[in-house]
């Protein structure tokens, strides 16, 4: 009803006049008087005081809200963020022109009339000074945006990191473009998130077409992206952003170039572990861990899911052409199963091509020469005629990552990277990695070195399939008189068989670990801007929820995913370094 809205900006007012006192009671003094004047007034009067009083209260209760309570803290990276958050404060600006438009309506209309309460008058002008205040700070605010949305924009074009990130130098291993890992630090230089950035530069689609999508996109980056979001796929490295940069030359060849924003794996991989404790055994429970892994990892490349023979809807099998030691990292342990155990992930997917059931490519379209590595080649990918089947030719399938999980399986057992006999390719009297030796057939379970024996058969039909392998290892480690994996399939992550010398692996200590301070790492930490000196932003990232991850912070990890970027010239010419948003250019870490 009008006139009680009229009553209550009377009552307000005196509420909120110096010195006065009174009551928002129905029977006080102020709104009975408040009522005698509106019904004194004549009819026109009170629609016009009408329409803009139920303006003034639409807006009131949202105008007197703080800037922190409604819009949240001003975004200082993110162009996507900043964005939203420029245009959540010009909508401000707006209302607030409306309201402050209002209150001047509202004070004319009522100034017409002889007994307009000077306290009314008074607080219609007090909050018009304070809106107009508040007006001017947003429209500041959004000019002072201005500049760093700009430098924002030019960061997400080139791809860089914000400046909490430092790299930190190369990640072992091998390859012709060695990953650098990175790291956020807090204001405190507390490790909050880690990350690893690998640049990688294929040979365009038109010259290598099986490692690319029908839209031109690569592989590596669009068969991680998929598996990502699948139950079980902790069991392989997580992409957690991508960018597409331009064509350019590399020596004498035309190349892409694109960056992955891959999860940190704190233990190293699989070859380096074996390096280091080459002359040590590992414990059986270990290496069912690690087995029962790489199968789910291959489930879900041959069908995009765990249930038996459900293949998810328009999913193309995944046959990654390079799973050896080296492409299986060592993450902490973010599984159900051996959780005192790191969890193996399978991790660079730059061999990796998508095979439809209704694939019509030649076996030579694959370019297999051009992919993988000899010693972990299944024999389907040298030729698609194999010894003793004339008459077939063969496809790579589901049945080549079960050949090369084995594969690496055998090469773990053997402390060596792949059988030597098999570095030209198989022979009709030698089809399979050689047999294990005395030595490691007293160490080791005849189940599990059978089981491995299964995955390397020369024909791809004689192989045990996925959901055999799993089956297998789920009865040879579940507690019980038959158990082989010491109890510790189900243990907690606390229990002490996981530690001791006769069950736990000789591993090293994680890397970069969260949580902890950076100068354990490195002596060069160079100064945190003061714009980056915000509370809100040392949580901890939770790399394994996206959505927690950007509550933590504001980090769009180097800009939006998938989208194209013009990286800096010398990213590209001074041996790739990739400097993160420290104004100086040259970045904090090494090539990548």
């Amino acid at each position: 009803m009008a006139a009680n809205l009229f009553a209550d900006l009377e009552v307000a007012a005196n509420l909120e006049t110096p010195g006065r006192q009174t009551t928002d009671s129905p029977g006080s003094a102020v709104r009975r008087d408040a009522i005698n004047q509106w019904n004194s007034f004549a009819r026109q009067d009170q629609i016009a005081l009408e329409a803009e009083l139920n303006d003034f209260y639409s807006l009131h209760g949202q105008m007197e809200a703080t800037t922190t309570a409604v819009l949240g803290n001003e975004p200082r990276s993110n162009v996507k963020d900043i964005t939203n958050y420029r245009e959540n404060l010009q909508g401000r600006v707006n209302s607030r022109n409306e309201y402050i438009a209002t209150i001047d309506r509202l004070m004319t209309l009522r100034n017409a009339h002889a007994t307009n309460r000077i306290e009314t008058t008074g607080y219609l002008q007090r909050l018009r000074v304070k809106h107009v205040e508040r007006r001017d700070n947003d429209t500041a605010t959004i000019s002072n945006l201005a500049p760093l949305l700009a430098s924002e924009e030019q960061r997400n074009l080139e791809g860089r990191l914000n400046d909490r990130w430092i790299g930190l130098g190369e990640m072992e291993g091998g390859g012709y473009a060695l990953p650098q890992v990175w790291v956020k630090r807090s204001t405190t230089n507390v490790i909050t998130d880690r990350l690893v950035l690998k640049h990688i530069n294929p040979a365009p689609p038109d010259a290598t077409p099986s490692i690319w999508t029908a839209d031109k996109k690569p592989i590596e980056a669009i068969a991680m992206l998929l598996l990502k979001t699948k139950t079980g796929s902790e069991r392989i490295v997580k992409l957690r952003n991508w960018r597409l940069g331009p064509t350019a030359p590399f020596g004498e060849t035309i190349v892409s170039h694109a960056w992955l924003y891959l999860e940190y794996c704190g233990h190293g991989d699989l070859f380096n572990y074996v390096v280091e404790q080459r002359k040590k055994y590992h414990p059986e429970a270990f290496l069912w861990s690690i087995f029962e892994d790489l199968v789910v990892a291959g489930l879900l490349f041959e069908r995009g899911g765990l249930d038996s023979g459900a293949v998810a809807p328009g999913w193309a099998l995944i046959v990654h052409r390079d799973i050896k030691m080296g492409n299986i990292f060592l993450g902490t342990s973010d599984r159900t199963t051996f959780q005192g155990y790191p969890t193996a992930k399978i991790g660079d997917f730059g061999a990796a091509c998508f095979i439809a059931d209704d694939d019509a490519r030649q076996f030579e379209e694959f370019d297999n020469d051009n992919f993988g590595t000899e010693t972990a080649k299944a024999p389907e990918q040298f030729g698609e005629e194999l010894f003793g089947r004339p008459n077939k030719k063969y496809k790579m399938s589901s049945e080549t990552n079960i050949w090369a999980i084995g594969n690496a399986m055998w090469s773990l057992v053997n402390k060596t990277e792949g059988d030597d006999q098999l570095a030209g390719g198989f022979r009709e009297d030698y089809q399979t990695p050689a047999a294990f030796t005395e030595d490691v057939r007293t160490r080791y379970s005849s189940t599990l070195l059978d089981l491995i024996r299964s995955c390397i058969r020369y024909l791809p039909e004689n192989r045990a399939t996925l959901d055999d392998l799993r089956s297998a290892i789920q009865s040879a480690t579940t507690p019980g008189s038959n158990d082989l994996a010491d109890g510790l399939r189900n243990a907690p992550k606390t229990d002490p068989g996981f530690k001791t010398t006769a069950r736990g692996p000789y591993m090293k200590a994680e890397g970069y670990k969260l949580g902890t301070l950076l100068s354990e790492w490195t002596e060069e930490i160079p100064p945190l801007p003061a714009l980056r000196k915000r509370k809100y932003e040392d949580a901890p990232a939770d790399t394994n929820n996206d959505d927690a991850a950007s509550v933590a912070s504001d980090d769009d990890l180097g800009g939006e995913e998938g989208s194209k970027m013009v990286p800096r010239e010398q990213d590209l010419t001074a041996g790739l370094v990739f400097g993160s948003d420290d104004g100086d250019g040259d970045g904090s870490g090494g090539s990548w």
